[in-house]
C-alpha cells in the first residue's frame, strides 16, 4: 500500500530425480571421483525408465503500478531480464549401469538403452508484461499478458528411440543396434553473450478473488520457442554395426588417441552416421501451465493453497503442491510446503517471507528440505527473492 514501483531480484535452483541421488549428482557435476558406494545408492532406485530435471533461473524485474494505463484503471507494467538454464533427461537401468560401471557384467548379454533422452538448453529473455485489475460487485478480477524476446545461448539434444548393445561373452566384439538423433547449437564459444538463436515466449494469467479474499489463479508461463541458426548440427544414426576394436600399427602413437575424446568429426565415427547436416533447428521451451486456489482459513492469519502445474515440453509428470501459510505478525509469514510429481515423488519444505525496513521484502523458500537432508535424498532446490518498493 502506498508504493507505486518495485525492483525485484530473484533466483531459483532445482535438481529432482526419481533415481539419481543428491550425493551422486553433486559428485558428477563437480567432476569428482564417483565411488562404488555412490553408484550403489543410485542402482537400488533404478526402474526400467528413470527421469531427472535440473534448472537454474535468475531474474531482475522492474514493475510500475498506475491508476490508469491505456485508459484502464488499476493497471501495471513490468520489464524483466532473465537467464534460464534447463536440463531434463530420461534413461534406462542398463544405460546407467553401462555408462558408469562398464560392460563387464554384460558379457554375453544385450543392454537395452532405448528411450534415452538428454535435453539441455541455456537462454536469456527480455520480457514485457501488462496487467489490469477490475471489480464486479464484491469480486476482484485481474489479468496480465507478457511477451518475451529469447536469445539462445546453447542447446544440446540427444534422443535414442532404439539402442541395444550386445557384448560378446569372450569380449571379442560389441554389436550396436541404434536409431539416434543428435541436435546441437553452433559449437563456437558458449558464453553469456553468445547469440546462437532467436525466439519468443508468451505469459498469461487470470485470477478471481471473492469478498473473503479467496483466490483462484490460472496461468501459463514461458510458452515459446527458439530457432537456432543454420550453423547448428543435426546428426542421425540408424545402423547396426559390429565393433571389434581399433587397429593400432604403432603403439607409441596411441597417446593422442586415448587422450583426445572421439567426436562426431572422427573418422572412426563417420562411417556409422546416416545423416549429418548443418541446419537451423526449432526448440520448444520448457514452459508451464497451472492452476492455484488459495483459501483463507482465518482471514489475514492462516491460508491454505493447493495447486497443480505441468512442465511443457520437458518430459515431466504433473506436479501437485499444497501450502499452509501462517502470518506470525505484520508481514512476516512462514509456510509449510508439500509437493508430489514433476521428476520425483513426495517432498516437503518451508517458506519464509518478511518485510525489512518497511520498503524491502525478502522471500526464502525450498520445497525439497525433506530430500536435501535425507541421506538418500533425490531432490534439492531453493528460491530467493529480494524486492524494494518505492
Amino acid at each position: 500500500p502506498g508504493f507505486n514501483h518495485s525492483i525485484q531480484l530473484s533466483a531459483r535452483y532445482f535438481f529432482v530425480s526419481d533415481a539419481i541421488t543428491n550425493k551422486f549428482a553433486l559428485d558428477y557435476f563437480n567432476n569428482k571421483f564417483i565411488t562404488t558406494e555412490r553408484k550403489d545408492g543410485v542402482t537400488k532406485n533404478l526402474s526400467s525408465i528413470n527421469k531427472l530435471g535440473l534448472g537454474f533461473n535468475s531474474e531482475i524485474q522492474y514493475s510500475s503500478y498506475k491508476d490508469t494505463i491505456f485508459g484502464l484503471k488499476r493497471s501495471l507494467f513490468s520489464i524483466a531480464i532473465r537467464s534460464i538454464y534447463h536440463v531434463n533427461g530420461r534413461l534406462s537401468r542398463d544405460a546407467f549401469e553401462l555408462y558408469f560401471r562398464g560392460n563387464k557384467s554384460y558379457a554375453g548379454k544385450k543392454a537395452n538403452l532405448s528411450d534415452f533422452l538428454f535435453n539441455q538448453i541455456a537462454y536469456q529473455q527480455l520480457n514485457f508484461t501488462f496487467g489490469h485489475e477490475y471489480k464486479i460487485n464484491l469480486n476482484k478480477f485481474g489479468w496480465s499478458a507478457g511477451l518475451s524476446l529469447n536469445k539462445g545461448q546453447d542447446f544440446n539434444l540427444i534422443k535414442a528411440k532404439r539402442a541395444y548393445i550386445f557384448t560378446a561373452e569372450n569380449g571379442e566384439f560389441i554389436n550396436l543396434d541404434a536409431d539416434i538423433d543428435l541436435n546441437r547449437s553452433d559449437s563456437s564459444a558458449n558464453t553469456l553473450l553468445s547469440w546462437k538463436g532467436t525466439g519468443a515466449s508468451i505469459d498469461g494469467l487470470f485470477y478471481w478473488k471473492n469478498k473473503k479474499n479467496n483466490k483462484l489463479t490460472i496461468y501459463v508461463s514461458n510458452a515459446g520457442f527458439i530457432k537456432w541458426n543454420n550453423s547448428s548440427a543435426f546428426v542421425h544414426a540408424d545402423t547396426s554395426i559390429q565393433f571389434e576394436g581399433i587397429d593400432v600399427s604403432d603403439i607409441f602413437l596411441l597417446g593422442d588417441t586415448i587422450r583426445d575424446p572421439i567426436s562426431i568429426d572422427s573418422s572412426l565415427v563417420e562411417p556409422y552416421l546416416t545423416t549429418r547436416l548443418k541446419k537451423s533447428h526449432l526448440t520448444k521451451l520448457p514452459g508451464k501451465i497451472g492452476l492455484n486456489y488459495l483459501y483463507n482459513l482465518k482471514t489475514d492469519k492462516l491460508t491454505i493453497e493447493a495447486g497443480i502445474n505441468y512442465f511443457l515440453f520437458a518430459d515431466a509428470n504433473l506436479l501437485e503442491t499444497l501450502r499452509l501459510i501462517y502470518a506470525i505478525q505484520g508481514n512476516q509469514r512462514i509456510g509449510l510446503i508439500a509437493t508430489y510429481g514433476s521428476y520425483s515423488g513426495f517432498r516437503a519444505g518451508l517458506s519464509l517471507s518478511t518485510t525489512l525496513f518497511k520498503r524491502w521484502q525478502l522471500i526464502l523458500e525450498s520445497d525439497c528440505l525433506s530430500s536435501t537432508f535425507s541421506p538418500n535424498g533425490m531432490a534439492q532446490g531453493a528460491f530467493v527473492s529480494l524486492s524494494a518498493h518505492f
